[in-house]
């Protein structure tokens, strides 16, 4: 079983990176009721977030990466430090929690330069959320819960497969990021 899921994995993530979407304007996002993210509709999921802890020197860079399957599901997320991203040493903390499609990155720091973000869900039960390729976006929820849209590479949604996944979101500074509607 893990083998035939895995192998949609990689068959998943072959299309999503194979796919030839445009370049997301970094524009505050719609804050009327029409924007929906996942953690305030509701999902089917029980499992519990994953975690990755690493020390990154921002002045040489670096990358932390998170690969996780747990039952049917997988996720995969990395975040890419270019050099010269912020002074000194920081141990920065990676949450990614299925069951409300999210990212919440600590300590919260603001970068010199952009850091490349990736997020692969797959296997999420996504029907009951009615979602779209044509209609989901990557943001950045601030505390008061505004979205603020995230500059990527494209956002990709598979029903079948339980797709869901940002490539090469921009990022300036670390709090936490959503999908949403």
């Amino acid at each position: 079983m893990k083998k035939i899921f895995l192998t949609f994995a990689v068959a998943g993530l072959f299309l999503f990176g194979c796919s030839d979407v445009g370049v997301n304007p970094n524009v505050p996002a719609n804050s009327s009721s029409t924007n929906t993210t996942l953690s305030k509709k509701g999902s089917s999921h029980s499992n519990s977030p994953f975690s990755v802890t690493e020390t990154i020197n921002g002045e040489v860079g670096g990358t932390i990466t998170l690969n996780q399957i747990k039952k049917s599901e997988f996720v995969s997320a990395s975040v890419f430090f270019p050099p010269h991203s912020f002074s000194g040493t920081q141990t920065i903390t990676m949450t990614v929690d299925p069951s409300s499609a999210s990212v919440t990155f600590y300590p919260h720091i603001v970068f010199n330069n952009r850091v490349d973000f990736n997020l692969t869900f797959l296997g999420l039960d996504l029907k009951n959320l009615g979602l779209t390729s044509g209609k989901v976006d990557f943001y950045f929820e601030a505390d008061d819960g505004s979205l603020t849209l995230v500059k990527n590479n494209g956002v990709s949604v598979d029903i079948k497969l339980g797709l869901l996944a940002v490539k090469n979101a921009g990022l300036y500074h670390f709090s936490r990021y959503i999908f949403a509607k």
